[in-house]
């Protein structure tokens, strides 16, 4: 059981860095963008900011997929459990 626990914290460490990352770049793009006075270079910013803010989305219903496999998988073993 620890080595699961273990397992999870890992991975939840992994995932909330990942998304901290992804907000932190979307933050630093933000001020640029507001800063920027090249067109070019700020079109170029906002296509990486759509992108970024694209894949937290993505990454965020990832997440919420899993959480609801695994209620499935602990409703599937908590049944099994009551049988035993």
């Amino acid at each position: 059981m620890q080595i699961l626990q273990k397992d999870w914290q890992t991975q939840h460490d992994r995932i909330s860095g990942e998304m901290q990352k992804m907000l932190k770049r979307i933050d630093e793009l933000q001020e640029q963008i507001t800063q920027e006075a090249n067109h070019n270079k700020r079109e170029l910013q906002l296509k990486e900011m759509d992108e970024t803010t694209q894949q937290l989305d993505e990454y965020i219903q990832n997440i919420s997929e899993m959480g609801q496999q695994l209620r499935l998988i602990t409703d599937f073993v908590n049944h099994i459990r009551k049988g035993l």
